[in-house]
């Protein structure tokens, strides 16, 4: 089974940006929910909500994506 990656068609949707931006600080920065929340004027329980989601999104990919490749023929 092949896997079919869509094209990037350019920037994400507005309503995308924040959850992101979020995201991109806490796992790629290694800030707290507090410094993201003081940087961003985003209330900390909706940072923790994004980050939240945010991750969950990305191992249900990973859990698609591995499935894909262990269900492909070698």
């Amino acid at each position: 089974m092949a896997i079919a990656l869509m094209p990037c068609s350019g920037a994400p949707p507005a309503w995308l940006a924040k959850p992101r931006m979020v995201i991109r600080m806490s796992v790629v920065e290694g800030m707290s929910h507090s410094e993201i929340a003081r940087a961003t004027g985003i209330a900390i329980g909706t940072v923790k909500s994004h980050i939240f989601r945010g991750l969950a999104k990305v191992r249900a990919r990973l859990a698609e994506t591995q499935a894909a490749i262990e269900g492909s023929p070698s």
